[in-house]
């Protein structure tokens, strides 16, 4: 069965994205499934960003997950 992982994203422009990945439980328990989909968003997390604790030199107040591809933040991820 399909499910899918959404990755919460803050553009720069300051609208809100929801991108969605999907993964296959191969047959897991329900908490086994929300661990492998944790671990699957640290996969694509890792794919699509990057984390800085001086984003440009603006202070620790800038510190987070900047998208790869300069469109904005990584915000967290619903399972």
């Amino acid at each position: 069965m399909k499910y899918i992982l959404i990755m919460v994203v803050l553009t720069f422009g300051g609208k809100l994205e929801y991108r969605k990945y999907e993964f296959i439980n191969t047959g897991k328990s329900d908490i086994e499934l929300i661990l492998e989909c944790s671990d699957y968003a640290d996969v694509i997390r890792d794919q699509i960003s990057y984390h800085t604790w001086n984003y440009k030199n603006q202070g620790v107040e800038s510190q987070g997950w900047y998208l790869k591809d300069n469109t904005g933040m990584l915000i967290g991820h619903i399972c």
